[in-house]
């Protein structure tokens, strides 16, 4: 990968996460972001909610599985 493509890459991402971060101040629930990591080429990121009604709501705007509590 070249440095334009990280770069571009990189902008994307934290354009991705603003949106998130954006979710939960509109929901008023506190943003708790867990550990990320890269699996098939790709970044996955975890978050964290209080209640399972907020996790809902951010898994129907933004895709991805919700995953009980360990």
């Amino acid at each position: 990968m070249n440095g334009a493509q990280g770069t571009s890459k990189g902008l994307v991402m934290r354009r991705s996460q603003q949106v998130m971060y954006d979710f939960h101040a509109r929901h008023g629930i506190r943003a708790q972001p867990g550990q990320g990591k890269y699996k098939d080429g790709r970044r996955h990121l975890r978050w964290r909610f209080a209640t399972l009604t907020d996790a809902e709501k951010f898994a129907r705007q933004f895709g991805g599985s919700l995953v009980a509590r360990r």
